[in-house]
């Protein structure tokens, strides 16, 4: 609700989900309908909205969390070092929120049904965040 990329994606039909951040976008498609159909609205969708930002009338995607330091420090170790490598295969994480030492993280795109999201990455991301973050840290996937 309210982003003018998914809005207009998800008013093609189809579309069961978006995902995008920085230069990429994942969007699935119900099951049985053909990509063909679909490839080019897409991609007018998306260069509408390209057009608008260059315009500066649209927000740009992502938000921020507040000024907490550690979370500055979480968030710029997952841009260096966790999102590139997440965003080349389609997918992407987000944080939820950071209280407590508790890290609540989401997967989005192709990482949201990868089975090693949810061990071998969430837990390299956890044990990253330990050595330069905190010891403390905790990080929960939803």
């Amino acid at each position: 609700m309210g982003d003018p990329l998914a809005s207009s994606l998800f008013a093609l039909g189809h579309i069961t989900s978006v995902f995008y951040m920085d230069r990429f976008v994942t969007v699935n498609k119900v099951p049985d309908d053909e990509w063909s159909g679909l490839i080019d609205p897409i991609c007018e969708a998306i260069e509408d909205l390209e057009m608008e930002a260059v315009d500066g009338n649209a927000p740009a995607p992502g938000s921020t969390l507040g000024d907490d330091e550690k979370l500055e420090k979480i968030n710029k170790l997952l841009d260096e070092r966790i999102r590139p490598g997440l965003a080349g295969d389609g997918g992407g994480v987000e944080i939820l929120s950071f209280q407590d030492n508790e890290l609540q993280i989401s997967y989005h795109g192709a990482c949201g049904s990868c089975p090693s999201s949810g061990t071998g990455t969430l837990r390299y991301i956890e044990g990253l965040l330990q050595d330069q973050v905190d010891p403390d840290i905790r990080v929960i996937m939803y």
